[in-house]
């Protein structure tokens, strides 16, 4: 069976919101899943969108999926790629998939001139964190992300930054994130930790793929 990788294009932001949808169901957050498939597609296709999308696909049929973005290091003076998702359909893992989804990634990154390829992964997430350690990931257990959840949705349907609502509004919850030292805070003020690994991406080097 052939494994193919794509870049994403708008006609797949339906398959793009199944597969967050089913990976929400997994990490016990599909309440947290507010986007629709028009915000999909504004945020990864309209122009100068910042966030890029790959899609999987396995005999010519879509599996799974990745979303990711160019981040920056000032210790490095480089820019960085961050992997906000990535997901293959249960049925479809074993197969090699998910390897070589972040294979294409490190890809991505080398050819950009990224000091890093990073993501982050649930702390419960036992067999995420064992297959991320066999490619030779290593965690940054120091560091752990804040969040701060601040989006305030007006009657009009549209996003806007706001520290409360008046009477009468809805909030849907959007989040600020950045990385610190010490803790996370998680909704309701949970605590959601977060285990963040780096990989070594020298073995990429001369793998030409431009975003």
């Amino acid at each position: 069976m052939t494994i193919d990788i794509r870049p994403a294009t708008p006609s797949d932001a339906p398959q793009i919101l199944g597969f967050i949808t089913e990976l929400a169901d997994y990490e016990r957050a599909r309440h947290e899943v507010i986007a629709s498939v028009a915000d999909i597609e504004r945020s990864l296709f309209s122009e100068g969108a910042t966030a890029h999308g790959l899609i999987c696909l396995r005999d010519g049929l879509p599996i799974g999926f990745a979303v990711f973005f160019f981040s920056y290091s000032t210790w490095l003076g480089s820019n960085c790629l961050y992997l906000e998702d990535l997901y293959i359909t249960p049925e479809q893992r074993g197969g090699g998939a998910g390897k070589t989804l972040l294979r294409h990634l490190a890809k991505i990154a080398c050819a950009n001139d990224c000091g890093r390829f990073e993501w982050s992964v649930l702390d419960w997430n036992k067999p995420a964190i064992e297959f991320y350690k066999s490619l030779g990931a290593q965690p940054q257990e120091e560091w752990v992300r804040y969040r701060t959840e601040y989006t305030l949705i007006r009657g009009d349907g549209r996003r806007e930054p706001g520290i409360s609502a008046k009477n009468g509004d809805t909030h849907r919850a959007g989040s600020l994130e950045c990385e610190t030292l010490g803790i996370e805070a998680g909704e309701g003020g949970g605590a959601r930790e977060r285990w963040t690994p780096q990989v070594d991406m020298s073995q990429y080097v001369g793998d030409q793929i431009t975003y």
